[in-house]
């Protein structure tokens, strides 16, 4: 029998690994393929996760050689595994037609999934940490906690709808619910978009970067160093990328100010002086704005990939943030979520990790591709109706 040599890459994020499903197929499989002549495993990674995924190859580590029969022909498949991480938002392209974001539950639900990853990888990473069991389940006898994500979640140009907050409202008045809000604004703009709804619940801000909790009280959670600052600001004006400097209670936009027309009418935008001692010190995240944006600042993330947090806004925007911090590490540390069932909305990649980890979430319009095929995620068109009967679904549930 012979032996087909494959490379393949297992990209774990947030206690899943992602798996490709290939057209005129009804097998998931792992990202990855045969060598092309003379080229090295690095090199074959690099060109199938490209072709299959979009996305670029930053750094492989060697997980290990697997050897079984192949699923699709009479053959042995030995496959090179490698850990990798990646940058960009993976969606399905050439000849991938789903791709999904799976944990040791799939399996126990009879997912068709390859045999080396099955029986073999899967398994290993479970072991190792990198990929969880299950995913969490609703406890009925726990009180639920409603986590929103604003700006295309709720909200439509910033602008959340009087049904929608009428709907947010009756959460706070539910002895046996919290609410909480999870957003890339600052304070100015959360309060901007919710008013009154952030009274009395507490709202994680810029990415997870700055708590507010029930009294409004500030707690500042990270901010990016001076180095950092720097290097990605001399990046970002080299390549004539204009941005935002996000400093909590004040901002200062440097670039084509007209791409940032939600900014301009804040009372606390400042002229950057980078002549000025303090420009470069307290920044929480810096908001960096252009077409194929991912394209353009991937030689920046190869060079600080251990120092910042990249998230992306769709094709044209990105925000950098201190690397350890996200919406869900922010939520954890306000009081009593641990005895909560978190009922997560968002749409974006900085909510991947919040909706990952909640008991019950909802990735709103089309954007985080594959995660709702996660146990505990589901996707919603955006439509304020459809977030409102989950709402009135979850207070009913718990009279």
């Amino acid at each position: 029998m012979k032996t087909i040599r494959k490379y393949a890459a297992a990209i774990c994020r947030a206690g899943q690994i992602l798996l490709v499903r290939k057209k005129g197929t009804d097998m998931f499989i792992s990202p990855g393929g045969k060598p092309e002549a003379g080229e090295t495993k690095k090199e074959c990674l690099e060109r199938e996760l490209g072709e299959e995924l979009g996305v670029s190859l930053v750094r492989a580590e060697y997980l290990g050689t697997f050897t079984r029969k192949s699923a699709f022909e009479d053959a042995l498949v030995e496959i090179d595994v490698d850990t990798v991480t990646i940058f960009g938002l993976p969606k399905p392209c050439s000849e991938i037609e789903e791709i999904a974001w799976v944990d040791g539950e799939h399996l126990a639900n009879g997912m068709a999934v390859g045999s080396i990853f099955a029986i073999d990888v899967i398994p290993s990473l479970i072991r190792d940490g990198l990929v969880r069991q299950s995913a969490k389940k609703i406890n009925k006898a726990l009180p639920n906690m409603l986590v929103f994500d604003i700006d295309g979640t709720i909200a439509d140009g910033g602008v959340v709808s009087n049904k929608m907050k009428a709907a947010l409202q009756k959460i706070k008045q539910d002895p046996s619910s919290r609410l909480a809000f999870a957003t890339s604004r600052a304070p100015r703009g959360a309060r901007k978009a919710l008013g009154d709804l952030i009274s009395e619940v507490p709202v994680i801000c810029c990415n997870g970067s700055i708590i507010l909790d029930e009294t409004q009280k500030q707690t500042f959670v990270s901010g990016l160093s001076q180095q950092d600052v720097n290097t990605i600001v001399q990046f970002l004006e080299e390549n004539g990328v204009s941005y935002f400097l996000e400093y909590g209670d004040k901002f200062a936009i440097h670039g084509d100010e007209s791409l940032y027309p939600e900014m301009l009418a804040y009372e606390d935008k400042l002229t950057l002086d980078k002549e000025s001692p303090w420009w470069d010190q307290g920044v929480i995240k810096i908001s960096c704005r252009s077409a194929n944006i991912q394209k353009k600042i991937m030689p920046l993330y190869k060079d600080i990939r251990d120092g910042v947090a990249f998230n992306f806004h769709g094709d044209d925007t990105a925000e950098l943030n201190c690397y350890f911090t996200d919406k869900y590490k922010a939520l954890s540390l306000v009081s009593g979520i641990e005895h909560s069932n978190l009922i997560c909305f968002g749409n974006d990649d900085n909510d991947f990790t919040l909706l990952s980890n909640a008991s019950e979430g909802y990735v709103i319009g089309d954007e985080l591709v594959g995660l709702e095929n996660s146990m505990n995620v589901s996707r919603l068109s955006r439509n304020d109706d459809l977030i409102i009967d989950i709402i009135s679904q979850r207070l009913e549930g718990h009279k």
